[in-house]
Parts: structure tokens; C-alpha cells; sequence
């Protein structure tokens, strides 16, 4: 077979693969188990394992599918987490929130600060960055936030924690860098100890984010997430060590948890909990890293904090 007819026999077999895919998400859609080890089969090359899952996209799945603890919906909302900040002493690291709303038209910017950050309580993404009120392009801004406002991240993947929370707009105090993007500090925390950090560059304003990783001593790993550049060693922060701290105080009632944060300022701000990261179909390189994250995930001990299995 040559080049030409190589290529033609992939395309073939890459559009099979997605008719497939789709009929089986219009069967199954009302089928979360079924939906579920179809759409993971489809993204992450082999086939999920529920009764035994070994790798940490396998254990978010399981997750998504047969745990629920009422403390991560209230950590998934991004007003209602900061409650829980509170609650660990740790307000020092919290942006100020200048105001809560329904919809844009209940915001009145004039009262707002020149500088600030919008963006939706519920959803994953949904920001919008002003440096300058004066110039905000309201058109963009709304699109931008109303989209977000009409999404619920539930039924596309079942990540439970997101299914009932309240559609909302905050703005908040924007975090400034002299860089030309903030760098997002993201520790995955398994039972309240820091295992691996992995840093994220160009999320706010730069179109294609670069992703690396680090163990919990700033040792740089050869790790790559699908789908995501690599963008090389950084220095280790300034305040490794309280951030650290901060995120094994955040994480100590979960047995997993994501937590990210961000270091401007000389001084450390929270992001945000995240507890099935990637909605659990995020693939990396060397694929044995996905076990090595799994290994730390330890599912027995999650299943006897298990307030309700059938959400």
C-alpha cells in the first residue's frame, strides 16, 4: 500500500470511528454507564474498566458514575468554594469579589473599578478579562458570558458535581502580572499531600495553552499532555513551600482533589477546585503516567465517605 492509499485507509478508519461514536451517543445518552465506557473507549484508546479501574482517568470515570459528597458541589461553585476557603483560615489568598449577579444586565460597570475579571460560578471557562472598562468590547464580553450562562457541564459528562448549581456571574479583582501571561500553578492532591503539580501558561489570553509537570519537589518530569505544547523549565516560586501548605489545607477532607493557584504579587491567590479534571479523558505522554496518577487515587478509602451512590 502506498502513502496516497495509506492515508486515504486511516481518514476511512478515523470517520468509522466517529459514526460509530455518534450513534452510540445518541443510544446511550440516557445511559450514563453504557455513554460513559463508549465515550471513554472512543478518547482514550482502550476500554474502561469500572470494576477494577488501575489508571486515574479510570478512577475520575468511576467518580463521575457511583460517588457523590454534597462538599463538592458546593466546591465546584466558584462563589460558594470561597465559603469553604473561609473556613480554613485561609482568606488572605482570596480575590476580592466585587459583586454577584443573575445577568450582565444587572451589572452596573460604573461602579466597578477600571480592572477586573468576569466570569460564570457554575462552568469552566466563561471569563472575561478587563484591564480598562473604558474599552471593553461589550459585544465579545456577552457572547462570551451568556454562552456560559446556558451551558451545564452535566449531560455532555456526566460530572455530577456541576448538574444542579446555579447559573451565575461574579467579578472579581483581577490578578496582575508583569508577565505576558498569569502562570497557573495546579497541584493534584491525593489524600491531603501535594504527589504532582502541573503548570499551565497563556489560559487568559493566549489562544493554545502550554502545560508542564513537576513532582511535589519542583523536579521537572518529561510529561506531556495531549493536545498541549510544552513550554520548557521555569524557576521554582518564590513561595513553593506556603503554596504547599495552602493546598494541603484545601485538599485535607478529599481523598483527590486539583487544586490551583496562582503566585503574583508576592502573594498567593486561590483558583479554584477541580475534582474530575479533564472530565477524566485527559491522555498523556508516556501513557504509564496515567497509572502512576492512578496509583496515589485510592477508591476504598473514597467509597466509605460515600454520602449517596444513586444521584
Amino acid at each position: 500500500m502506498n502513502k496516497k492509499e495509506n492515508k486515504v485507509n486511516n481518514v476511512n478508519k478515523m470517520n468509522f470511528k466517529r459514526l460509530k461514536y455518534g450513534i452510540f451517543r445518541r443510544i446511550y445518552k440516557n445511559n450514563p454507564v453504557k455513554y460513559t465506557k463508549n465515550k471513554f473507549e472512543y478518547y482514550m484508546g482502550y476500554k474502561l474498566n469500572l470494576k477494577c479501574p488501575k489508571t486515574f482517568n479510570e478512577k475520575l470515570q468511576w467518580v463521575k458514575l457511583f460517588y457523590y459528597n454534597e462538599l463538592y458541589e458546593k466546591c465546584s461553585d466558584k462563589v460558594e468554594v470561597r465559603d469553604y476557603v473561609k473556613e480554613k483560615h485561609l482568606e488572605n489568598i482570596l480575590t476580592k469579589l466585587y459583586g454577584v449577579y443573575n445577568s450582565l444586565d444587572e451589572i452596573n460597570f460604573d461602579e466597578l473599578p477600571q480592572k477586573f475579571m468576569i466570569k460564570t460560578t457554575h462552568s469552566s471557562g466563561g471569563g472575561y478579562v478587563v484591564k480598562d472598562k473604558n474599552e471593553i468590547d461589550f459585544d465579545k464580553m456577552s457572547q462570551i458570558i451568556n454562552q456560559s450562562l446556558a451551558t451545564n457541564l452535566y449531560p455532555e459528562n456526566y460530572e455530577w458535581q456541576y448538574k444542579n448549581l446555579k447559573p451565575r456571574i461574579m467579578v472579581e479583582e483581577l490578578i496582575e502580572t508583569d508577565k505576558p501571561d498569569l502562570i497557573d500553578y495546579k497541584f493534584f492532591c491525593f489524600n491531603g499531600k501535594v504527589k504532582y503539580i502541573y503548570v499551565s501558561i497563556g489560559t487568559t489570553t493566549i489562544d493554545e495553552f502550554a502545560i508542564d509537570f513537576y513532582d511535589e519537589n519542583w523536579n521537572y518530569l518529561n510529561v506531556k499532555r495531549e493536545h498541549h505544547k510544552n513550554f520548557g523549565k521555569i524557576e521554582k516560586p518564590e513561595k513553593f513551600e506556603e503554596m504547599k501548605k495552602v493546598v494541603e489545607k484545601l485538599s485535607e477532607d478529599f481523598t483527590h482533589v486539583r487544586v490551583d493557584l496562582y503566585n503574583e504579587n508576592d502573594r498567593i491567590y486561590f483558583g479554584e477546585l477541580t475534582f474530575t479534571t479533564g472530565s477524566g479523558y485527559g491522555k498523556f505522554e508516556p501513557e504509564s503516567f496515567d497509572t502512576e496518577l492512578g496509583k496515589y487515587f485510592d477508591l476504598e478509602k473514597l467509597k466509605l465517605t460515600n454520602q449517596k451512590v444513586n444521584k
